[in-house]
């Protein structure tokens, strides 16, 4: 009996192992995509909002300087793009992540005409080697934006 059963046990377990593998790798596939289009998309909603308030950009290589309306008072913020991460200020819109390593490998900001900006952010997830981008147009309504573009 114990001759029958142990060719099962052990093929039993084996398939339970291959199907737990399955299920691990399709797990960290989901989350690292998910953290993926959510640091892009975070980041992209940080801008569009920041722009909406704005009245001046200035757009100088992979940095964007804007000049917003907080209150009562006028604060200037700088987006820029450096070492494969987006930032606000000093501080970082993108980086940590729980599972792979997500870079953002584009950032670009382009006057389309005097009130019309496109925005562009792509990142790259090397973990599962998938790219996602994310492209809009910002509209600049009611304001007569100032832009000071240097290269």
């Amino acid at each position: 009996e114990f001759m029958l059963s142990l060719p099962v046990l052990v093929g039993l377990l084996f398939s339970l192992t291959i199907a737990s593998l399955y299920f691990l790798k399709l797990y960290t596939y989901t989350v690292s995509q998910a953290e993926l289009q959510d640091q892009v998309r975070i980041s992209m909603e940080r801008i569009v909002r920041d722009m909406s308030y704005t009245d001046q950009i200035q757009l100088i290589g992979n940095d964007v300087t804007l000049w917003v309306w907080t209150g009562s008072e006028r604060q200037q913020i700088t987006y820029s793009y450096k070492d494969s991460k987006l930032y606000r200020n000093t501080q970082p819109l993108t980086g940590d992540c729980r599972l792979g390593t997500i870079l953002i490998i584009r950032f670009r900001c382009q006057k389309l005409s005097s009130r019309y900006f496109r925005i562009e952010i792509t990142g790259r997830n090397y973990t599962i080697h998938r790219d996602f981008t994310l492209l809009t147009t910002v509209y600049l309504t009611d304001r007569e934006c100032v832009l000071w573009q240097e290269e």
